[in-house]
């Protein structure tokens, strides 16, 4: 017992390091392979009805998406802070789907009063692209043995961009709305690890971002017997946006050495595997019930962006 006890103090004393830094003056790239779930606030969009307003809202489907993360790393030469260029994108996915065998449907983006209503049938599809960049100035706070803690601040810059398609027949309706969101604003955060062995550390990072964002929404129908095409004046509105992760990280270090007669430094490998959670809070925005019958009545609706899922980092330090 005496033998494990000390074997453990030994362990917890020792002077090692899975996570390293680049070495001073050096630098860092990595890539990353993000897959996460997509969801807003609102999904429905069709009444299940056969009879007027009885009946279970349907929802749009959620499906998994692939999106990319590129990251550029400098180590300046007092060991004690970096700067970090992070883009991220995810290329525009569809979530669709289609409902039908209801007589009396009744669409969330058409009021009641207009005339409209008893569809048979609903496809609704929505489209989205996002991307940021992060450019962001680091701190060590914290570098123990064991861990390690950095305090990060910086600016981002992002862009919404989201559409989609209701068709509805029996009473044939084609609507589509559109929101468009571009921000720039401060970025605030913070990155730690924590190491278990020679090579493996739990890793984790927190990041808050304030963006003075110009939004544009807008609403058309162009099939029904009373076409309406509204648009919202663009608006600058500040919009929080937040980003969280864990995961665990291994590291492998490599000597210098020759090849072809060249000559290369020291440097690190690193494979990290987690799960992520990105939102921007009221991101979208949607026009529902432009109202034919009480004219000039509209409503604006404001939903949190969310992507979640695991991701897959790659990278090198030297």
């Amino acid at each position: 017992m005496k033998k494990l006890l000390v074997a453990l103090l030994l362990f917890s004393m020792s002077s090692v390091f899975a996570y390293t830094d680049p070495e001073p003056g050096g630098y860092g790239i990595s890539a990353e392979w993000l897959y996460m779930l997509n969801s807003i606030d609102q999904p429905y969009f069709i009444l299940d009805s056969n009879t007027n307003f009885l009946g279970e809202n349907k929802a749009n489907d959620q499906s998994w998406h692939s999106g990319y993360r590129i990251e550029g790393k400098y180590q300046f030469c007092n060991c004690e802070n970096d700067l970090r260029v992070r883009w991220t994108h995810f290329p525009e996915f569809n979530d669709s789907k289609s409902v039908s065998g209801f007589t009396n449907g009744q669409s969330i983006f058409v009021p009641p009063n207009t005339g409209s209503g008893n569809y048979t049938s609903s496809t609704l599809s929505q489209k989205t692209e996002l991307y940021y960049l992060d450019v962001l100035l680091g701190q060590k706070a914290i570098d123990r043995c064991r861990f390690h803690l950095a305090l990060q601040g910086g600016v981002q810059y992002a862009h919404i961009d989201f559409k989609e398609k209701q068709t509805l027949s029996g009473n044939p309706t084609l609507l589509n709305t559109h929101s468009e969101l571009r921000g720039i604003g401060p970025a605030v955060g913070a990155e730690f690890d924590y190491c278990l062995s020679d090579c493996l550390s739990v890793v984790g990072r927190a990041q808050a971002t304030m963006l003075a964002s110009r939004r544009k929404a807008s609403l058309n129908d162009t099939a029904s017997t009373n076409p309406y095409d509204v648009k919202n004046e663009p608006y600058w509105r500040f919009i929080p946006a937040s980003d969280l992760r864990f995961g665990l990280s291994y590291e492998k270090p490599m000597r210098s050495n020759s090849c072809f007669g060249c000559c290369f430094g020291n440097y690190t490998f690193d494979l990290e595997l987690g799960y992520e959670f990105i939102t921007y809070y009221n991101g979208v925005e949607r026009i529902l019930y432009v109202d034919d019958a009480a004219e000039g009545t509209c409503f604006n609706e404001m939903m949190n962006l969310t992507l979640h899922g695991p991701y897959v980092h790659l990278g090198v330090k030297f």
